[in-house]
C-alpha cells in the first residue's frame, strides 16, 4: 500500500518527506534545501500543501510530522536508512 502511494509521487515530494522524517523544521533554509534537494521556494510550498492535503504530513509545533506512524516507520527504513 505504501509503495503505491510513493510510486506516484514526484521526487521533490519524497525529498520533502525525507526532510520531515529527519526532523528538519526550517524547510526553506538554504542548507536544508540543498541537503535534501527540495527545489525552489514555490516547489516547497506546493509540496507542503499537497502532502498536507493528502494526509501524509500535519503541522506539529514549529514544523511538520508524518501523520501515520506505521508509514513513518516504513518510510524511515526504506528512504532514510533508519532501522527501527
Amino acid at each position: 500500500m505504501f509503495i503505491a502511494d510513493i510510486d506516484g509521487m514526484p521526487a521533490s515530494q519524497i525529498a520533502f518527506l525525507r526532510a520531515v522524517c529527519m526532523g528538519e523544521t526550517n524547510l526553506n533554509a538554504r542548507q536544508v534545501v540543498a541537503e535534501y534537494g527540495l527545489g525552489a521556494p514555490s516547489t516547497i510550498t506546493k509540496n507542503k500543501k499537497t502532502l498536507v492535503d493528502r494526509d501524509f504530513i500535519g503541522k506539529s509545533g514549529e514544523g511538520f510530522k508524518i501523520v501515520d506512524p506505521v508509514f513513518e516507520l516504513w518510510f524511515k527504513r526504506e528512504y532514510c536508512n533508519i532501522l527501527p
